[in-house]
């Protein structure tokens, strides 16, 4: 059984070779072609570097 995140993840690395059509769908869809990522939220925080 594939997981649909697992889908979704090999979908946007071969975005580029997608049709616009299809590109065009999976936006009509509400794709996300990005992800967040823990990492990601981290980096937007304020620093608490003072608090050491």
């Amino acid at each position: 059984m594939v997981k649909l995140g697992m889908v979704l993840d090999n979908i946007r690395k071969r975005a580029d070779k997608l049709t616009a059509q299809r590109r065009a769908d999976l936006d009509a869809l509400g794709m996300r072609w990005t992800t967040t990522t823990a990492k990601s939220i981290r980096s937007q925080l304020p620093s608490a570097d003072h608090l050491r």
